[in-house]
């Protein structure tokens, strides 16, 4: 079985990847770093980012590790700036 997962990008990696979100079927098993390792190989100009990016599940700030389900919603928010 396979889990639909929509990704959310935000401030400047919309912008450098030229889209707002995604819509990923991924393993019923995977985990947020299984969606990140999609991500780098869909978005390749993403990558250098992937070192500061916050990632929340559903709202909730969440570890490479989290379990994803069916339906969630993973948004990738790159660090604040300005002052």
């Amino acid at each position: 079985m396979k889990l639909k997962i929509n990704i959310l990008l935000f401030a400047n990696l919309k912008e450098i990847a030229n889209q707002s979100s995604l819509q990923l079927d991924v393993p019923e098993t995977a985990i947020v770093a299984d969606i990140i390792d999609i991500v780098k190989k869909e978005i390749p100009n993403l990558v250098p980012y992937f070192e500061s990016i916050m990632i929340a599940v559903n709202m909730t700030y969440v570890e490479n590790s989290y379990k994803l389900n069916n339906n969630d919603e993973v948004a990738l928010i790159p660090p604040a700036s300005g002052g």
